[in-house]
């Protein structure tokens, strides 16, 4: 066994700490704890480490806690599935949204439990994790969802780790899969006026011009409320957000605090509005209080929206296929090629950061770094 510190003053510990001391071998902090007694009555100890002492005073206390109150299982017989439903259940649901716990829960009963819930926490290897990774992407799934697989199960072994269940996080020793970024499909300025132009008539036609001027989420627009479009001021503000989760449409607050902001209408968007809001009045679908409805006044769908209109509009304009979500980034793509600052284009966008906009729209850095270029040439020239 390692030597303990015999420094003076660590010798003396306050009440309650119980017998903490240092490993001077293996540079940690340590406390024995009683975790309960055998078939025979002898008593069961269970040693935790921690770098600093404070860690481990802090990791005692949630020890002896679950001790109290039984929910202390030993880690030789914890499952990884036991462990995962009780992170997700004592931890995530109160830390989550509803439709971010709800989508853990999904990726956990259908991905994780089946192929690693039944093994035990404490023999769970980085190449039992590496083969489950390996097996899903071959097995069709998405890179960006395994990649989300490791996401979760990283954090939820980062609290087995603060709990004393696992001596290391084995994730950290997995090579994480790599998702080749995508190029963007954009339109440019004579692809938007045909695809608006054919949108002319439809019942969506507002939700398109607003994609297109303001570049707001498609959950953004969809959560959208009378109250927050100022058409004097010709400003829109993001308050909530519009999720189906499950079959059932929730509505949610922004998920970033950057993602909660006002953004200005350029006139062509303030006019479709006046007129959209005249419509709705005579068809007394204002009762809701949302800018965009069905027929009965109530939360549009997405994904018939999407069916029965976007689609179909793309096909009678003639134009690339491309997402919904693609307003968005042909909105930001025609800024940033007229000059306008990228921080303005972050801010608009609801970017939690300079760096994410840069990165996103990089392919039109190099025809402003030309302009920037004609730009000095005038400059000195003079």
């Amino acid at each position: 066994m390692g030597k303990r510190m015999n420094s003076s003053s660590n010798s003396r510990r306050p009440n309650k700490e119980g017998s903490i001391y240092y490993r001077e071998d293996k540079k940690l902090w340590c406390a024995s704890v009683q975790v309960g007694v055998d078939v025979h009555g002898k008593r069961k100890r269970k040693v935790i480490y921690a770098k600093s002492k404070d860690e481990l005073i802090e990791k005692k206390k949630k020890l002896d806690a679950s001790i109290v109150t039984g929910t202390y299982r030993e880690p030789s017989k914890m499952t990884v599935e036991y462990f995962l439903d009780k992170w997700l259940n004592e931890i995530c649901v109160s830390s989550l949204r509803p439709s971010t716990f709800n989508l853990y829960q999904g990726i956990l009963r259908k991905h994780i439990y089946p192929a690693i819930g039944k093994i035990l926490l404490c023999k769970l290897t980085p190449m039992q994790l590496q083969t489950l990774y390996n097996s899903k992407i071959k097995a069709g799934l998405s890179v960006s969802r395994v990649k989300h697989m490791h996401a979760i199960i990283h954090k939820a072994l980062s609290h087995a780790l603060k709990w004393g269940y696992v001596s290391y996080n084995v994730s950290d020793l997995v090579e994480k899969p790599k998702q080749r970024k995508k190029e963007m499909t954009v339109w440019n300025k004579e692809q938007v006026d045909k695809f608006l132009e054919a949108a002319k008539g439809d019942k969506f036609y507002p939700l398109y011009v607003l994609a297109l001027t303001t570049g707001l989420r498609q959950g953004e627009l969809l959560g959208l409320r009378w109250d927050d479009i100022d058409l004097r001021q010709g400003t829109v503000s993001v308050k909530r957000t519009v999720k189906e989760v499950r079959g059932k449409l929730v509505v949610g607050e922004p998920k970033t605090k950057s993602a909660r902001r006002t953004v200005t209408l350029p006139k062509l968007a303030i006019e479709v509005l006046k007129e959209y809001r005249k419509q709705q009045l005579q068809k007394r679908f204002l009762s809701s209080g949302y800018v965009f409805t069905n027929t009965q006044g109530g939360l549009v769908r997405a994904l018939n929206m999407v069916k029965r209109s976007f689609k179909p509009l793309i096909k009678k304009a003639c134009v690339p296929e491309i997402r919904f979500h693609d307003l968005r980034h042909t909105h930001a793509t025609l800024l940033l090629q007229q000059g306008v600052n990228p921080k303005l284009v972050q801010e608009r966008l609801g970017h939690s950061s300079i760096g994410l906009t840069l990165d996103t729209y990089s392919h039109v850095l190099p025809n402003m770094q030309k302009q920037v270029a004609k730009e000095l040439d005038i400059v000195f020239s003079m």
